[in-house]
């Protein structure tokens, strides 16, 4: 989840400040539906046997849960709350999983409803466990010229509250959770 907020007393600053949330939350949901859409920014490493496209949009899923938000003082994107491979998508790791009786029986099935070798190699495989090894897809990644925008975009909120409220002074700092 990327999180922005303005933190510190800014006095009388909060209209300004609101009316800047807005834009830094579709600058924030912008950003990430294009690293969707340009398959990572860094490009992700493309699956080895894909015949379905682009890494993270096989059924667009995870991009769909993207959920934007914003409040008097934080602007908020998050994507994947409640799809549990979320996590491993970004961070990428390795899962582990147990071939059982009925895994082998499934790919026996799919054997002969397609004819591709993978499956009656995958129910002939002696080994016990496969091991699944997903690499990190950053798709939570604000590329620097994005940034910048949206630290345009909320220094100029304040240059404006500045101009207007002469007595304006701030020990304020913008917190990137």
């Amino acid at each position: 989840m990327i999180d922005v907020q303005i933190i510190g007393e800014i006095p009388k600053a909060e209209v300004t400040v609101k009316k800047t949330m807005p834009i830094v939350e579709q600058l924030l949901g912008r950003s990430i539906d294009r690293n969707f859409e340009a398959g990572g920014r860094p490009l992700w490493v493309q699956r080895r046997t894909d015949s379905t496209g682009d890494p993270l949009r096989a059924t667009g899923a995870l991009r769909r849960s993207k959920y934007t938000s914003h409040g008097a003082n934080t602007a908020m994107v998050s994507v994947g709350k409640n799809l549990p491979y979320a996590r491993i998508q970004r961070e990428g790791g390795t899962i582990t999983v147990p071939v059982t009786k009925k895994m082998r029986g499934f790919f026996w099935a799919k054997w002969y409803e397609t004819g591709e070798t993978k499956w009656r190699n995958m129910a002939l495989t002696t080994r016990s466990v496969f091991v699944i090894h997903i690499p990190a897809r950053e798709y939570m990644n604000i590329p620097p010229d994005e940034l910048q925008e949206i630290l345009e975009v909320i220094g100029e909120g304040l240059i404006t509250f500045q101009f207007t409220n002469s007595r304006f002074t701030t020990n304020s700092t913008i917190d990137w959770r």
